[in-house]
């Protein structure tokens, strides 16, 4: 194990004892379901949709809930119509010891994952032990599984069942079934910023299948390596079996436990030549921003040394020499080997060369062969000096999306960004809190993007920033009208307005600092303010969605939590155009999903004939709205009505949506990740499940500890979590 994963095992074990001894002085109560007053019988709710007894990324929730039932000695519940969720059948046998009984499952199992492999789904789903290399994975693990212990049988079988769920349900556009490299399930992850939603999604068996079989566990671990996956679905980090045993005998162990803040280690400075001459070159780049004069000598002999090397001195000469044949001479020397290597490269690629040219003493000059050598990859990625961006706005034209394409991540860069105090009344701070929320606002949906298209927009973006801090200005004549960005976006549902609400704010400190930055680049009060919007809004796709500020929307007065005089005035009927010509692109959540916020509201919606199980477009019932949002009289009344408690989000996958990232969640795990102790307790006497899976294998104690998609609940107390991993452990 790597020493900082060591150090944070030693914290979190640290962390763990300490509340083991506050638990037996009586401090913390133990999690015991009992201590609650109630056990409560879970409810069976079939889901309603067409297909859903048939869909394979319901399956592997499925087949995930029936093995944590399995393990907690509870009954199973109804299987699909799937013939792989025999496998819960066989784990069931080998809980029980009946070894024979499991083998001939595991036959039936693996015959129909055999039918199933013949689906293109399959083509090009490979196992990649090392780079370059690959071999076929249901083979694999046909070889690895003969002849070996009972828990490796079973484990092999499992693996090879949501393998085939997994791409049966997830052979999108998204690329899974193009790329796959099944055996670590972070398929294009080289693609993605962040973890793909069908990263980690893998079938495990329950924490509690570790008890007495830890040397079991470990040889299983051994022989497949990554092909293992996650084994246990207890809610931990990464840590031994032995430590995942000690853990799942004694549930007062359990606890959020994230990484800790590192603090950065300063490394002892490289005094290698090359290292001294690089820092030098660097300082002397930057000294172009306060003393060009002194930043010339060091320049000039770099030049030569490596083509970044020579543009800067060129930009340098460019930039702050006067223009004259001998400075025009100067930098056609310089530039001359790169020059001959692009045009070498332009015609090994059967390509005209008439960009490149010689220097004539203008930017575009420059530009273009800037340009150039990004295109035929001579030099990519090149930093242009702050110090030439602020002299020169021009050569923006570097920068952006040219082709759309993944080249265009290979475009010139701001030195700007990089140098030292090139910009130091720059608020990137706060940009960079701003930027957070427009990518939540957006779902993170180009980090998740797996096609290459995605570099494109975010060139497009990063060109946009570059140039409000280089060279703010007032483009057009309009401003938008909106008061902040996602305005009208935020009133499609309660989660949307949340997160709207956060951009308000974020923005509104975001524009003040952006103003006065503004003015300080020469800009008039006026436009000042102007060209701060503009580009805040131009950096934030989607933020004008809707067109302009409705003058009265429905869902912002239930937000808000106006009142209504009948039940007739909460009607789509009389929802705002401008909101419903958002949703047309952003989705829109139902009336009553929305009247969770307000329980009055809800009330009169129910009374009325309302629709206590609606579905959002994403499976989302009111009562998991209520749950996500900690609206506890909501919860109640949603209840009495006879909500179903144990329905999960779910939609059937599109070519054209992230049909992966819904996850099979329950109002329970809603619940978990950010509601009272009240409100779990209330769901859970109420038939809750909390064996309840979602599709990545996380339960609700998952959601409770920050093991699954979010962090840990922060409603909590320790006593109050405490109590609460008993009742869903």
């Amino acid at each position: 194990m790597p020493s900082d994963q060591q150090d944070l095992l030693t914290q979190c074990l640290a962390k763990a004892y300490q509340e083991r001894i506050d638990a037996l002085k009586g401090n913390i109560k133990p999690p015991d379901a009992a201590a609650s007053g109630f056990q409560p019988t879970i409810e069976i709710d079939a889901d309603e949709r067409a297909d859903a007894a048939k869909s394979s990324w319901l399956a592997l929730a499925r087949i995930q809930t029936n093995m944590e039932h399995v393990a907690a000695g509870k009954p199973q519940l109804p299987h699909g119509d799937d013939k792989l969720e025999q496998i819960v059948d066989a784990y069931a046998a080998f809980m029980t010891g009946d070894f024979d009984g499991m083998d001939k499952l595991l036959i039936a199992v693996k015959n129909e994952a055999l039918v199933r492999q013949r689906s293109p789904a399959f083509e090009n789903l490979d196992y990649e032990p090392t780079f370059g290399q690959k071999e076929d994975y249901f083979q694999k693990f046909s070889d690895i599984g003969n002849g070996g212990s009972p828990l490796l049988r079973l484990v092999v079988t499992m693996r090879q069942v949501d393998a085939i769920l997994f791409a049966e349900a997830g052979s999108t556009h998204e690329g899974i079934g193009l790329f796959g490299d099944l055996g670590n399930r972070y398929l294009n992850q080289g693609h993605s910023d962040i973890a793909l939603p069908y990263a980690e999604t893998w079938l495990k068996l329950p924490c509690r299948t570790i008890a007495g079989r830890v040397a079991a566990f470990d040889e299983v671990g051994e022989k497949l390596g990554k092909l293992s996956g996650g084994l246990l679905s207890c809610p931990s980090g990464d840590w031994s079996f032995s430590e995942l045993a000690l853990l799942a005998g004694d549930a007062r162990l359990f606890f959020p436990c994230r990484a800790p803040s590192y603090n950065r280690t300063e490394l002892p400075l490289d005094q290698t030549p090359a290292a001294q001459r690089e820092r030098r070159h660097k300082k002397a780049v930057e000294l172009m921003n306060s003393n060009p004069t002194a930043a010339e000598p060091v320049l000039e002999e770099d030049a030569g040394f490596t083509d970044e090397w020579t543009l800067d001195y060129a930009l340098y000469l460019h930039t702050f020499v006067k223009p004259n044949a001998d400075r025009n001479a100067k930098i056609n020397e310089a530039l001359a080997s790169l020059i001959g290597n692009i045009k070498t490269a332009y015609s090994n690629q059967g390509k005209s060369d008439t960009l490149v040219k010689a220097y004539d003493g203008t930017d575009d000059a420059l530009i273009d062969l800037l340009n150039a050598d990004w295109e035929t990859g001579s030099l990519q990625s090149y930093t242009v000096p702050c110090a030439v961006l602020l002299k020169h706005p021009s050569f923006l034209a570097t920068m952006g999306d040219e082709w759309g394409t993944s080249m265009d991540r290979f475009r010139a860069r701001s030195g700007c960004d990089s140098e030292a105090d090139a910009l130091p009344d720059f608020p990137q701070k706060e940009l960079d809190a701003y930027l957070s929320l427009v990518d939540e606002a957006q779902s993170y949906a180009w980090e998740r993007f797996d096609g290459t298209m995605k570099y494109g927009r975010m060139a497009g973006q990063y060109a946009a920033i570059t140039e409000m801090k280089i060279a703010p200005s007032v483009i057009g004549k309009d401003a938008p009208t909106f008061d902040y960005p996602y305005q009208v976006w935020g009133l499609l549902g309660p989660s949307n307005y949340q997160v709207s609400q956060k951009i308000r704010s974020a923005y509104d400190d975001l524009l003040a600092k952006l103003t006065i930055y503004n003015l300080h680049r020469g800009l008039r009060a006026t436009d000042a303010t102007v060209a701060a919007k503009q580009s805040l809004f131009r950096i934030a796709d989607g933020a004008d969605c809707g067109k302009r500020t409705p003058k009265q929307s429905v869902r912002q007065l239930l937000l808000q939590g106006e009142k209504f005089a009948t039940v007739a005035d909460i009607a789509d009927s009389k929802e705002a155009p401008e909101v419903l010509d958002c949703a047309r692109v952003a989705g829109l959540e139902p009336l009553s999903l929305v009247a969770t916020a307000d329980p009055s509201a809800l009330a009169m919606l129910l009374s009325n004939g309302g629709n206590v199980n609606e579905r959002s477009s994403i499976g989302k019932t009111p009562l998991m709205m209520a749950a996500q949002l900690n609206r506890l009289e909501s919860v109640k009344l949603l209840l009495t009505a006879h909500a179903k408690v144990n329905l999960v989000t779910w939609k059937k996958p599109s070519d054209y949506e992230d049909s992966l990232a819904d996850d099979s969640r329950t109002a329970l795990m809603y619940a978990a990740a950010n509601g009272s102790l009240d409100m779990i307790k209330i769901l859970v006497a109420n038939g809750a499940d909390p064996y309840q899976s979602d599709t990545k294998g996380k339960r609700a104690i998952d959601y409770l500890l920050g093991y699954g998609p979010v962090p840990a609940n922060p409603n909590l107390s320790a006593v109050e979590r405490q109590e609460a991993i008993g009742l869903l452990y």
